[in-house]
């Protein structure tokens, strides 16, 4: 079962369950005190690191008001003026601005050119530019540098579902690109005395280091270098992923709800506050149904969309620019130490803790004897993997949750059901070892001390014919002593095989309980020469009652034990009774005569050990006391417990 776990999730069966488990999780991450989940944007300087970016959507009513999509160059210059003025850190378009939208083209050119100086706010644009057919890429406003121009492409999952970002890759013409979410965290994360690192490849880490240019920058802070994890082919859950470029896995857990929202007409408005926006990470985009500008989540509890439909307070689909601001959000948050990257254990130490927690469903499985106890121990440790695996996840660890349960689950569940097959065998090999010897005992055991006693007690010769039929008689008992060890050995365990015959455990016990009464009574032994009255048993009782095959087995031995003992060992018996009895939940099966107090009556040691397993089985008691004035009692009395009846026999 462990090898079984390991080498499907080698070839990459488990990603899907192991992305669904990832998002799960997410889904169920608490949100901050100071959550990020209001559209109202109370937002103070307190709360400044906790929300570094505001999304600035253009919605349905922003294009009514400004006669349609794509908005103005001038209603876009007039935005971005007010937001340079409110003291914006970093203004990301998420729109595509290639060409002219009259009117205020120039004025739109002319805040582009300006935003590239030094002192004015750095402003960010978008292209689209890794897909092979250049048909299909967009260009970035022609008025900006390279270092202001992040692409937006993206990579999804098999699913459909945006778990990924892609930070660096190279062009179809292999130059070397940083994507919007990373742009806007490099020049955000400049003004904080944190330099970007400049990627030589687009498999380089991407690491921010303190600016050692900067008096206020300490040495220690200089020398600190923050990275960033990069997916391989083989990370976490991923087995098969593309693993082109940098990408870096989205960490939903540190912010599960949208950035701050503002409509694009409030901040045109004269009552915008600019403390709504001052010194953040600003981007601009459409947050407007029109505009099929979403992707699929499953980690997220909160969107903008879910925000705007009260009645649906879940929804899968994010925008596009809700998604670039998560991304600035986590570079920031981490290069700032806020929260750490989200990691894995190496593919050695994954697979070592897949093997380990096998190897304690094989201990809880060999450990625990019951079924119902190994199920529930099972269970109980399942359910502690899977929260230690969503506490882990918390704290920025990605473990193989689906694997490590599978294993555990799996090796435990087929340990306890061997185990309980292979302790049946035992049972059942030992039961037929105790049998044997009862059978050797009752009988030629019986004869032999017989013949050893007439021996000592004649002085005249013995008489031959005597000891030879006595001989005869032993080797018989020998032989059917045998066959009934063969029969028994190879029969079902729903058959029992007594006195040459085979009986079905599972025909209606009292009819059972007769058939063996009927057989014993009609063997030839001395005990029953005697006796003249046989009252009929009555075994009606037991018919309402379920009892699984081993406990009727073991009332069928205790009969047979019982009324062989009295054929064999009593001395002059007249009455033979078999009474079964019933008050309330508690029952009672007896076998009493009134013979004479003689050596072997005794059920004792080994005699007594199918009497023993019988009220084990039905987890009574065995007794046997002698009656006044003569005579013994044989009795098994249990009582009815209908949960462990019902749990036994689901089991057999």
């Amino acid at each position: 079962m462990i090898a079984g776990v390991i080498v499907v999730r080698g070839v990459g069966w488990f990603q899907s369950a192991e992305l669904a488990a990832f998002d799960a999780f997410a889904l169920r991450c608490p949100v901050p005190a100071q959550g990020q989940d209001s559209p109202s944007l109370n937002l103070t300087e307190a709360n400044a690191e906790a929300t570094p970016v505001v999304i600035v959507g253009i919605t349905e009513a922003d294009i009514q008001a400004l006669g349609g999509i794509p908005i103005s160059d001038q209603a876009l210059t007039q935005a971005v003026e007010k937001l340079n003025a409110a003291g914006a850190a970093v203004i990301g378009l998420n729109l595509f601005r290639d060409l002219p939208v009259e009117p205020g083209h120039d004025a739109w050119v002319s805040i582009l050119r300006n935003s590239q100086q030094d002192s004015q706010t750095p402003i960010i644009g978008s292209e689209v530019t890794l897909n092979a057919n250049d048909g299909i890429n967009v260009m970035p406003p022609p008025e900006l540098a390279r270092d202001r121009v992040g692409f937006t492409d993206v990579v999804m999952d098999h699913d459909g579902r945006l778990r990924r970002s892609l930070l660096l890759a190279r062009d179809w013409d292999g130059e070397l690109k940083l994507s919007l979410g990373l742009r806007l965290a490099q020049h955000y994360l400049k003004k904080q005395d944190l330099l970007l690192q400049p990627p030589e490849r687009s498999t380089d880490p991407v690491q921010f280091q303190g600016d050692t240019s900067r008096s206020a920058v300490s040495s220690e802070q200089a020398s600190q270098s923050i990275a960033l994890p990069r997916i391989t082919q083989r990370w976490g859950g991923y087995a098969k992923t593309m693993s082109r470029g940098n990408q870096l896995m989205l960490n939903y857990c540190t912010h599960p709800s949208p950035p701050p929202f503002i409509a694009f007409g409030d901040v045109l408005k004269p009552s915008f506050d600019p403390a709504l926006v001052r010194d953040r990470v600003v981007l601009i985009g459409t947050t407007a149904a029109s505009i099929k500008d979403t992707f699929f989540t499953d980690a997220l509890k909160t969107t903008l969309i879910s925000q705007a439909t009260p009645d649906s307070p879940t929804s899968p689909l994010m925008y596009g620019v809700e998604y670039h601001a998560h991304v600035t959000q986590q570079i920031i948050q981490v290069a700032q130490q806020q929260h750490a990257p989200l990691r894995v254990w190496s593919e050695g130490g994954e697979y070592a803790a897949i093997l380990l927690l096998g190897l304690v469903g094989i201990s809880l499985g060999i450990v625990i004897r019951t079924p119902m106890g190994s199920l529930l121990l099972l269970v109980v440790t399942t359910g502690g993997v899977v929260l230690l695996t969503y506490g882990a996840l918390l704290l920025g660890w990605w473990l193989p949750v689906v694997p490590m349960v599978l294993a555990l689950a799996g090796a435990g569940l087929v340990t306890a059901l061997f185990d309980r097959d292979a302790q049946f065998e035992l049972r059942q090999r030992r039961l037929g070892v105790e049998q044997t010897y009862s059978a050797i005992y009752d009988g030629p055991l019986q004869q032999l001390a017989q013949m050893v006693h007439q021996a000592e007690e004649q002085t005249e010769a013995l008489d031959a014919m005597e000891v030879g039929g006595q001989l005869r008689s032993l080797d018989q008992s020998l032989r059917d002593i045998y066959e009934h060890m063969r029969h028994e050995g190879t029969s079902r365990r729903s058959l029992l095989y007594l006195s040459g015959e085979f009986l079905s455990l599972e025909e209606p016990l009292p009819e059972l309980l007769d058939q063996i009464y009927n057989l014993i009574l009609a063997e030839e032994m001395p005990g029953f020469e005697s006796i003249e009255d046989f009252p009929p048993p009555d075994f009606s009782r037991l018919k309402t009652e379920r009892f699984t095959l081993d406990q009727r087995r073991g009332l069928c031995l205790f009969l047979q034990e019982a009324l062989t003992n009295v054929g064999r060992h009593t001395l002059g018996a007249s009455q033979l009774a078999v009474v079964c009895e019933r008050r309330g939940r508690t029952y009672k099966l007896s076998v009493q005569d009134n013979g004479e107090e003689v050596l072997g009556r005794l059920m004792m040691g080994r005699e007594s050990r199918q009497a023993q397993a019988g009220a084990k089985a039905l987890r009574g008691q065995f007794r046997q006391q002698p009656q006044q004035p003569s005579g013994m009692v044989f009795e098994l009395v249990w009582r009815a417990k209908w949960g462990m009846n019902f749990w036994r026999r689901s089991n057999h």
